[in-house]
């Protein structure tokens, strides 16, 4: 389909602008302590734009753990082999000092650890190849990952590992549009072959699709009239 222009982007993101606060808590320049507090820092800068806005906040995206743990351990010089129970105990310092706080869902960027990103497109990635922690899930509802994208189509599939109180969802298929930074919904461009472990394109599923459908009628015409023909013949014989 058509891409939209930037223009196009820009209106949509104006009429969505009223209810979106984007908080720079990368260490800016004019607040280089910004992001440097774990949980807590969150929670509180959460609390203060509630206040001061008295509003109601309807959902929290954290965008990263790995890089607010490694901050906060800068900040305080804490030695690296806490990283691991920072990034595992992040989720649940979350779940209680946010979530809970503010009676709000929150989604928890991370990253994967580097021997799983060197995986195939074909891999289902599990929560357990997080980066730093394995226990990285061990108190989230969901979780899910985004796979190795394919080097020819760019498309991914993107799958949920743990899912409380529900089955699992089976994967989702994403494209990377590279020009615009963002993932899209590649389901109707193209579909996950497990046998071939490739995307390929839905007018080519289609067209193994469709001779498999032709020879399956054909079997079954061929299977009726047998049916049919040996139906007649037990009749025929049958006494009277």
């Amino acid at each position: 389909g058509m891409i939209d222009g930037e223009l196009d982007r820009l209106a949509r993101l104006k009429r969505i602008e009223p209810y979106v606060h984007i908080v720079d808590m990368s260490c800016p320049v004019d607040n280089p302590k910004l992001g440097t507090g774990y949980v807590p820092e969150i929670a509180y800068v959460l609390s203060t734009w509630a206040t001061a806005n008295h509003g109601r906040i309807g959902v929290v995206v954290i965008d990263y753990a790995g890089i607010c743990v490694n901050r906060y351990m800068a900040e305080k010089g804490i030695a690296d082999d806490r990283k691991r129970h920072l990034v595992g105990g992040f989720a649940d310092a979350v779940r209680i000092q946010v979530a809970s706080k503010f009676n709000t869902p929150v989604w928890v960027l991370h990253q994967l650890a580097a021997a799983a990103n060197k995986k195939s497109t074909a891999v289902r990635q599990h929560h357990t190849d997080a980066a730093e922690a394995k226990n990285w899930a061990e108190n989230l509802t969901f979780s899910f990952q985004l796979g190795v994208p394919d080097e020819t189509t760019r498309c991914l599939r993107m799958s949920c590992s743990k899912a409380r109180r529900t089955r699992l969802p089976s994967p989702i298929s994403l494209r990377v549009d590279g020009v615009f930074s963002q993932l899209v919904d590649a389901s109707k461009e193209f579909l996950w072959d497990d046998q071939q472990s490739r995307f390929i394109p839905i007018a080519e599923a289609n067209g193994l699709i469709a001779p498999l459908t032709d020879l399956l009628l054909r079997r079954f015409r061929v299977a009726a009239a047998w049916a049919c023909g040996l139906a007649c013949g037990l009749a025929a014989w049958a006494p009277v």
